[in-house]
C-alpha cells in the first residue's frame, strides 16, 4: 500500500478521523508542514504512522484492564472500517517485552 494518493496510509488516517468525528473522543489531525502524521483524541489517545507505513496506537490511560481492552477492540473496529473501501487486509503483530528469546 502506497503512503501517499487516493489509497495510500494517509488516506486511512482521514478515514479514522472521518469515522470518529461525531463520537465522544473524535480522533483530530496532527499536521506538520501541512502534512497529516498522526491523529490524537481529547482523552490522549494518539495513532500515529510509523516508517514503514504501520500504525501505531498509543492509548489513553484506563483504569481497568477491560477498559483497555473495550478502547484496543474499538481502535481494531475502526481500523477495518478505515481500510474497507481499499478491501484492504490487516496484520496484526507484537511483542511482549518479557518474552523470553
Amino acid at each position: 500500500m502506497p503512503v501517499e494518493g487516493d489509497s495510500g496510509v494517509f488516506r486511512i488516517l482521514e478515514n479514522l478521523a472521518d469515522l470518529t468525528k461525531e463520537s465522544d473522543d473524535p480522533l483530530e489531525k496532527v499536521y506538520e508542514k501541512e502534512m497529516l502524521l498522526a491523529l490524537k483524541s481529547p482523552a490522549g489517545t494518539k495513532i500515529t504512522i510509523e516508517p514503514g507505513g504501520q500504525f501505531e496506537l498509543s492509548d489513553a490511560p484506563r483504569n481497568s484492564l477491560s477498559e483497555s481492552n473495550e478502547s484496543l477492540q474499538n481502535y481494531l473496529n475502526l481500523l477495518k472500517n478505515a481500510v474497507a473501501e481499499f478491501e484492504g487486509k490487516l496484520l496484526f503483530q507484537g511483542g511482549s517485552a518479557s518474552a523470553r528469546t
